[in-house]
């Protein structure tokens, strides 16, 4: 089984959401989003990056990043 995810390859701006706060960072290249949601009304789409909630900008997803598909160790076909 494999999980959909996107590898930045420029650095792009996010934010970070923790609780009440949000703030921005840069991702760095190299860095791995998993998608769980699509853009909403502004264009951001809500991933999971290391150990943040984060959104990002679907335009940059498109200009920046590959898609990739991620094996998940341990999960069987059925």
């Amino acid at each position: 089984m494999s999980i959909s995810a996107y590898r930045i390859r420029n650095s792009i701006t996010a934010v970070i959401r923790r609780g009440a706060s949000e703030r921005f960072k840069c991702l760095d290249g190299g860095a791995i989003l998993f998608p769980l949601s699509g853009p909403n009304a502004a264009g951001m789409i809500e991933a999971r990056y290391e150990n943040d909630f984060v959104l990002v900008f679907e335009r940059d997803l498109d200009e920046a990043t590959e898609h990739i598909e991620i094996e998940v160790a341990g999960a069987s076909s059925s």
